[in-house]
């Protein structure tokens, strides 16, 4: 089953770690600690899924999430994920 893989966003390592042991369980997963590494990561990697938090340092996920698209580095669904409930 871990022919699925999936690219964690996250700036906060205990979240990011968190995703990142759930997840490794059943699929193959990478994690970028802000906007900025998961483009560099895109650019050599295709995934089937991305989990982006929204608010992080140097580029914001949804800044990263537009640059993804303009510029056509991954097709596959971005969900976001955020800490904060407001």
């Amino acid at each position: 089953m871990k022919s699925k893989s999936i690219l964690i966003v996250d700036d906060n390592d205990l979240n990011r770690k968190l995703f990142e042991n759930l997840i490794s369980q059943s699929w193959y997963c990478e994690t970028a600690r802000n906007g900025l590494e998961a483009l560099e990561k895109l650019k050599y990697q295709s995934f089937d899924l991305i989990l982006m938090d929204i608010q992080m340092p140097e580029l914001d996920g949804i800044s990263a999430m537009k640059l993804i698209r303009s510029h056509e580095l991954a097709d596959c669904p971005i969900i976001a994920i955020t800490a904060y409930a407001d």
